[in-house]
């Protein structure tokens, strides 16, 4: 849906662009052919209708501009919906945490003093399959000693 509102702002946006240069050439025509009163007024209505166009390609522009905008939320939105939780778990025999920073999660993993210590990789669907551990990818990343008990 998105995408067609987008082509059509971009249409109408270019016709526009174009109605404007059709405007620009008849205007600087009437200015080349101005020798009378009546060339001036011929002149006049030139700039007259050269004004309008403008406000019209700036207008159609300015839509083309807000659905592109538009269309590129979406698309973020959509990517954001698809998008997998990655958490990244550091555990000893006396310590568990989660992190959503790699670095942070190295940076604890690096401070633990326990031999037996462990930082594991985990992705999730959704918010409730990480409440309910319901992973869909582990892999251990950095990993010292006997696995914790």
């Amino acid at each position: 849906m998105q995408s067609i509102q987008l082509d059509d702002a971009i249409a109408r946006a270019r016709d526009a662009v174009e109605i404007y240069e059709g405007a620009i050439n008849n205007a600087l025509q009437a200015l080349m052919n101005t020798h009378t009163a009546d060339d001036a007024a011929s002149c006049y209505h030139a700039s007259v209708a050269l004004l309008a166009a403008y406000r019209l390609a700036q207008r159609q522009i300015s839509d083309a501009t807000d659905a592109l905008r538009a269309a590129i939320n979406a698309s973020v939105k959509e990517m954001a919906a698809g998008a997998q939780i990655t958490k990244y778990h550091v555990f000893t025999d006396g310590y568990d945490a989660w992190f959503d920073d790699y670095r942070d999660a190295v940076r604890a993993y690096l401070e633990l003093t326990s031999w037996n210590k462990r930082l594991y990789l985990e992705e999730y669907d959704t918010p409730d399959d990480y409440e309910n551990d319901v992973m869909i990818r582990e892999d251990c990343v950095l990993a010292q000693g006997d696995f914790p008990a």
